[in-house]
C-alpha cells in the first residue's frame, strides 16, 4: 500500500487509483485508510463482484486501464510490479480503433501476451476476438490454454470441448481434454477416449502417447504403457522423463529384471545414502511424497512397523520436500510439526531424505504423485506405486505382501549380513 501511495502522489493529476478489498467491514477500512494516511480509493468487494470480472492467477493483482478504460495490462502485486506500471502509465498510447475491431489483430495480440506468459491479457484480447468471429477454433484454444496457465480450468476445458466441435480434425484439443481428465482416476476412461482421438487424428506426436501410457500405467496395463512409451520415445527420444519412466513401468513386468537407477539421498540428520549401498544386503523401499497430508503420521507410523518386522533384510527410505509433517487437521487447519522432531518421538528409525530441490523427484518422476519404489536385494525394481495421499492405506495394505515375497526370496551369507555400516 505504502508504494502505491507513493505512485499515487506523483501522478495524480494523470492516474487514478481504487484498490479493491475483500474486506466488508466498513469502519475497519476506513481506520485502516486513516492510519495509514492512504488517499487513492479503497472499495470493498466482499460478495466477488468486481474482481470476477478480471481473470487472474494472481492474489493480490492489479489491472490498469487506459484513459479510454481499456484493460492495458494485469500484474501480480510485487514492489518491482509497482515500479513497471508507473511506467505503462507514463507511456500508454492507446490501441488503434481498428485494433478492436479487427479479429486477426486482436489474435495476433493475443498470441504475442500469450507467448510473453501475460494469459489475462491474452484472454482479454482472445475473448474480443471470438466476439468478432465466434467459429474460429483456434481462438478457442488458445484462449483455453491461457485459462489453464491461470488455473481456471473448467473454462478451459469449455473452450477445448468448443474448439473440439468446431473443428473435429484438430487432435490438439482432444489431447488437452486428456490431459485434463487424466489426473482424475474416476475420469481416467474418459480421459483415455480423447487420447485416442487425438492419435487417430494425428500419430506422431511423443507428448500425446506419453500422456495415455500414464493412464494405462495407472491402471497397472504394464505392456499397453511400454508400447505408447516406446512410440514417445520413437518419436521424441529427448521428450523430459520418459526414459525415466519407460524404466519404472518396465519393472513392473516379471521377469524384466530392470536395474533401478542409483540416486544419492540427503538424509535429515545429514548424511549420504545411496540406493547401491545396498545392493546385496537388503531390499529396498523408496517412499516418495509429492507433498504432505494428513495421513502423513500414521503412514510413517505404518512403514516403521514394516520395517521393524524385516530386521537386517530391508532398508525404507522416505523422501519428502521440506521437514515438515502435518499431524492433524482441527477446525479446517492443518497442524504442522517439525519432522525431526516428529521421527525423534515416534522412534522412527528407518532413513529419512530431505530433497527440497527435487533431484530426486527428477531422476524417479513422479507427475506430482506420490510414489513407492520395491527394489529387490539385486538392485531390480519389482513394483511401483503411485498414488493420490488421500488412499495411501490401499497402497499400503499392497506392500507387506510384496515385500514379504523379496524378503522370502532373500539368502544372506554371514559376511553380508553383518556388512558395511550403513552410512
Amino acid at each position: 500500500m505504502p508504494l502505491l501511495e507513493k505512485l499515487y502522489e506523483k501522478n495524480k493529476d494523470t492516474l487514478e487509483i481504487i484498490a479493491v478489498t475483500k474486506e466488508s467491514d466498513i469502519s475497519a477500512l476506513k481506520k485502516f485508510v486513516s492510519d495509514n494516511k492512504i488517499t487513492f480509493k479503497i472499495v470493498s468487494d466482499a460478495d466477488g463482484s468486481i474482481s470476477k470480472k478480471f481473470p487472474s492467477k494472481y492474489i493480490p493483482f492489479i489491472t490498469v486501464l487506459g484513459k479510454d478504460g481499456e484493460i492495458v495490462d494485469i500484474f501480480g502485486y510485487n514492489p518491482k510490479v509497482v515500479e513497471e506500471m508507473e511506467n505503462l502509465v507514463r507511456n500508454y498510447t492507446p490501441a488503434p480503433p481498428e485494433e478492436n475491431t479487427d479479429p486477426l489483430k486482436l489474435q495476433r495480440r493475443g498470441d504475442e501476451y500469450f507467448a510473453k506468459g501475460r494469459n489475462e491479457m491474452a484472454i482479454m484480447k482472445y475473448s474480443k476476438a471470438i466476439e468478432l468471429k465466434p467459429r474460429d477454433f483456434e481462438l478457442y484454444y488458445y484462449r483455453g490454454l491461457s485459462y489453464n496457465n491461470i488455473y481456471e480450468p473448467e473454462k478451459a476445458v469449455a473452450d477445448f470441448i468448443k474448439a473440439s466441435e468446431l473443428n473435429s480434425k484438430f487432435y490438439k484439443s482432444f489431447y488437452e481434454l486428456g490431459e485434463y481428465y487424466r489426473k482424475d482416476p474416476v475420469t481416467m476412461d474418459k480421459a483415455l477416449d480423447y487420447l485416442n482421438k487425438a492419435i487417430e487424428r494425428y500419430l506422431e506426436d511423443a507428448q500425446v502417447y506419453f500422456s495415455r501410457a500414464m493412464i494405462f500405467y495407472a491402471k497397472k496395463d504394464y505392456e499397453s504403457a511400454i508400447l505408447d512409451l516406446d512410440k514417445a520415445i520413437e518419436i521424441n527420444p529427448k521428450l523430459p522423463d520418459v526414459k525415466a519412466y519407460h524404466t519404472l513401468v518396465m519393472g513392473n513386468i516379471p521377469g524384466s529384471k530392470v536395474p533401478v537407477p542409483d540416486c544419492k539421498f540427503t538424509l535429515i540428520n545429514g548424511k549420504k545414502a545411496k540406493v547401491s549401498d545396498f545392493k546385496g544386503r537388503k531390499s529396498v523401499v523408496i517412499d516418495m511424497w509429492a507433498s504432505l497430508s494428513p495421513s502423513s503420521a500414521g503412514e510413517i507410523l505404518e512403514l516403521q512397523k514394516l520395517y521393524d518386522q524385516n530386521p537386517g533384510k530391508l532398508e525404507i527410505i522416505l523422501v519428502v520436500p521440506r521437514p515438515r509433517i502435518v499431524t492433524d487437521i482441527v477446525d479446517n487447519k492443518a497442524q504442522v510439526k517439525d519432522l525431526n522432531d516428529f521421527l525423534k518421538e515416534n522412534k522412527i528409525t528407518f532413513k529419512v531424505a530431505i530433497d527440497k530441490n527435487y533431484n530426486v523427484f527428477n531422476i524417479y518422476p513422479t507427475e506430482k504423485r506420490s510414489q513407492r519404489i520395491i527394489i529387490d536385494k539385486d538392485g531390480n525394481i519389482i513394483r511401483t506405486l503411485f498414488y493420490e495421499s488421500n488412499d495411501y492405506k490401499e497402497q499400503m495394505k499392497e506392500t507387506p505382501g510384496l515385500i514379504k515375497e523379496i524378503v522370502d526370496a532373500l539368502v544372506l551369507s554371514p559376511v553380508e549380513t553383518t556388512g558395511a555400516p550403513d552410512k
